[in-house]
């Protein structure tokens, strides 16, 4: 009977293992990369320019990230540059109110993923293009971050 009981613990033990380390397993594509974007609350894009967009985070945060954050924005505005991240590329747009965009201060940091690069090829830098994305209301210093983008 002892042994009977034993043997009960070891299958019962072994169960509650396999089913730990299976759930462990399963999820490492989210392991280690923080939390995961939330989808947007909208699914109508809400049209703004960028210098708009940071414009409305500048004056009021709060109320800025009521009409924007975490919501599917289409904004356009002058593209500044493309860099490439460890997992996609990140496209700079103007954001600045002036006319000259050399001496640009404020930028809307859009985040694409590597699938994306089709899209990202044939622009250049200046030219006026319009990103969609969900507005992301955590921000870093004058850049305001659009994750998830798509061109069309």
């Amino acid at each position: 009977m002892r042994e009977r009981t034993s043997h009960k613990r070891c299958q019962t033990l072994f169960v509650i293992l396999c089913a730990v380390l299976f759930s462990c397993c399963t999820d490492k594509k989210s392991a280690g990369t923080g939390p995961k974007p939330s989808p947007p609350l909208n699914s109508v894009p809400i049209q703004v320019s960028g210098s708009d967009l940071v414009k409305a985070y500048e004056d009021n945060l709060v109320s800025a990230d009521f009409n924007y954050g975490d919501k599917l924005l289409s904004v356009t505005a002058p593209l500044i540059d493309i860099r490439r991240t460890g997992d996609g590329f990140e496209v700079h747009l103007d954001a600045s109110p002036s006319v000259d965009q050399s001496m640009s201060t404020r930028w809307v940091t859009c985040v694409f993923s590597n699938d994306r690069s089709q899209e990202l090829m044939l622009l250049k830098k200046g030219e006026l293009i319009t990103v969609k994305g969900t507005c992301d209301p955590r921000q870093s210093g004058s850049s305001i971050f659009l994750h998830s983008c798509f061109m069309k």
